[in-house]
Formats: C-alpha cells, sequence, structure tokens
C-alpha cells in the first residue's frame, strides 16, 4: 500500500471521529501506554492532556518555567522549555510554561493568549500565568537547574556550563518522553502540519535535509561552527545513492535553497511559502509587512521541524531544528534509516 493512499484513508478517518478512534486504537494496539490512556486508566499526569478542564493539582507543586528569551531562535526556547519539564518530572512537580516577550509573541497576544507555547501547543495547566504564580506551591525554573539536568546526563563541564548542542543518547531519550508527554500539538495545529506533510513528502522515500543558514555564517559565541553547501552536496551524494528519491529541504536561507535547487533541480522539495533571509540577518530579527507575523515564524519552522522528522533519512548540522526533529522521531518509537549530524564543532566564547 503506498504512502499516498495511505494518507487519503488516513485523511478520510480524520474526519469521521468514530472510525478514527477505532484506527488508533488498531494502530496502537502493542503500545501499553497508549491503550491505558485510551481506556481512561489514566495516570493524574497524563490525564490532564486530554481534559478540557485541565486545572491544577492541588498534591503537586507548580515548576514555573519561563526566562529571560532575549533574541532566542524558536527551538533554542523551546529546548529550554523541554529541559524544564523534564526538570518538573524529576522533581514532581507540575509543569507550567511560560513564553513571553520573546521576538515569537504577537504583539497583543494571538488567539486570546500571549503565551507562544499556547499558540501551538496544548496548555499544561489551564490557566494564565498570575494564576500560577499566585499559588504558594509555585517553584521558578533558573538555568541552574538545567545545568545541573545537563550534569546528571555527563554533559556540563567542571565551570558548571553546559552546550545546548551537545547530547547523548540517554538525554535525547529522556527528552524525547518529556516531549511526547507534554507538547501536544493543538488541534488544528496537528491538522494543519499532517496535511502539509501529506501534501509534500508523497509517497516518495524522501532524504530530509536542514541547512542552517543566515546569521550562523558569522560563527556566533556558543554556537555550532557552520557548513557550507559544499559539504553538503558530498554527504547527500552518498546518501541519494542508497535509494532516495526526493530531498526535502529545510532552511532558513534563500541563497542555500537557490544553491541546492541547482545541484539538485528534480529532487528538491520545500515549503514555498516559507519565509526565508538573502542575507546573514536571522529571519527572527528581520521585520516583515505580514498580520501576525511572530506566530507565522514560529508556525513555520514549526512545521518544518515536524517534517523532517517524518523523512526516512535526516542529513544536518547541529541545530536546535535537528535535534528537535529527531527528538520527535523518537518520541514516537521511530528510527531515520540513514543519519548524518554535521558537527564542525562548537565557537568558543571571546
Amino acid at each position: 500500500m503506498g504512502r499516498k493512499f495511505r494518507n487519503k484513508v488516513k485523511k478520510y478517518l480524520e474526519n469521521h471521529l468514530v472510525l478514527y478512534s477505532f484506527y488508533r486504537v488498531i494502530t496502537n494496539r502493542k503500545d501499553t501506554e497508549y491503550l491505558e490512556t485510551a481506556s481512561q486508566k489514566y495516570k493524574p499526569n497524563s490525564y490532564r492532556l486530554l481534559r478540557d478542564d485541565i486545572g491544577f493539582d492541588n498534591d503537586r507543586s507548580v515548576y514555573f518555567i519561563s526566562y529571560e528569551w532575549e533574541d532566542n531562535g524558536f527551538f533554542a526556547i523551546m529546548r529550554k522549555c523541554l529541559s524544564g519539564c523534564v526538570i518538573a518530572d524529576s522533581l514532581g512537580m507540575q509543569p507550567y510554561v511560560n513564553i513571553e516577550n520573546s521576538l515569537y509573541n504577537v504583539p497583543g497576544g494571538y488567539n486570546g493568549t500571549n503565551n507562544v507555547f499556547e499558540y501551538y501547543f496544548r496548555p499544561l495547566i489551564n490557566a494564565d500565568a498570575g494564576k500560577v504564580l499566585a499559588t504558594e506551591n509555585c517553584f521558578a525554573a533558573t538555568y541552574d537547574h538545567i545545568i545541573r539536568l545537563n550534569r546528571s546526563f555527563g554533559l556540563a563541564n567542571d565551570t558548571d556550563t553546559y552546550s545546548e548542542y551537545v547530547l547523548s543518547d540517554d538525554y535525547l531519550r529522556r527528552l524525547a518522553a518529556s516531549y511526547r508527554k507534554y507538547f501536544v500539538l493543538k488541534e488544528d495545529i496537528e491538522k494543519s502540519v499532517r496535511s502539509g506533510i501529506s501534501d509534500i513528502l508523497g509517497d516518495c522515500r524522501t532524504l530530509g535535509v536542514h541547512y542552517r543558514g543566515t546569521d550562523f555564517a558569522k560563527g556566533l559565541d556558543g554556537h555550532p561552527v557552520g557548513s557550507t553547501v559544499e559539504q553538503y552536496f558530498e554527504i547527500i551524494d552518498e546518501a541519494i545513492s542508497s535509494g532516495f528519491t526526493k530531498i526535502f529541504l529545510a532552511t532558513d536561507d534563500e541563497g542555500a535553497l537557490k544553491a541546492f535547487r541547482e545541484k539538485y533541480p528534480d529532487m528538491i522539495i520545500c515549503y514555498s511559502d516559507a519565509v526565508r533571509s538573502d542575507g546573514e540577518e536571522g529571519v527572527h530579527h528581520e521585520t516583515r509587512d505580514r498580520k501576525d507575523d511572530q506566530y507565522y515564524l514560529g508556525f513555520e519552522v514549526l512545521r518544518d521541524m515536524c517534517t523532517l522528522s517524518e523523512c526516512d533519512g535526516l542529513i544536518a548540522g547541529l541545530s536546535q531544528v535537528s535535534i528537535f526533529a529527531r527528538i520527535r522521531k523518537m518520541s514516537e518509537g521511530k528510527e531515520f534509516s540513514y543519519i548524518n549530524i554535521i558537527d564542525n564543532g562548537i565557537k568558543a566564547c571571546s
């Protein structure tokens, strides 16, 4: 049965709730955790993700996840939030993610909230930040907690610093478990992302490629040393000889997109409506005359990440987008048939 036919069947089922429920149970029949959840044999912390009236669990403290976001990119922000969810679990607390004053906040809010996390993901607690902070059992997340978390996986050095780009398989698995538990896409976002993936990937054996360009070319302190398109081409040429028929390219760099299209004119597929930059300025730093631009910037990179995770293979540099694609793939119990992460090292802070 081809992917295109399967996608058509799935789209039909998604519009018929009872049939889709049977489909989900059948396809997840070997997943005990899913069946327990579907049959309402809930643990309290998973039950709240499926309710519309998620409230405080009075027997548990709240771990309030919010930082100074500064000029962080979308998945740099989400990575800190995901780490916070891991920490909350380890402390037996309820996580609450609050993203305000970031480059992705729409002035005045979006769809009734100014919390970027809740633009795309289901609320972890149905309450605004003020109400959460007012509870006496609310504890604030700190960067020191993230350092301690990384140290517990052997990823922090003796000076109590860490790199967000250095990972271990054990740490990825732990992040994947929390992603599955807490990063649940809102229904409309899930539907839109799934539709985009179905349309763009079709029935092809696809190699996902993430190229992080723009401001990476500046050699930012503490960030990965950038890769050249020529470095990618060499690896891609080797990978496609194993039977990939299409290349899904996720990139923020218009110049890179042009170069990839010239090199692989019959193989490159990408989202045509995504904003890209034609210089050394990240797209999240640029100003555009587009209504709710900040929201769409977040949605576009989220859609890219999800699409990369649905590809059969992955080639990428060290980036938060590719890290999340690996986490999402792992959270669904799947693996890439081919993976090559280009590591040119981390630029030391000057």
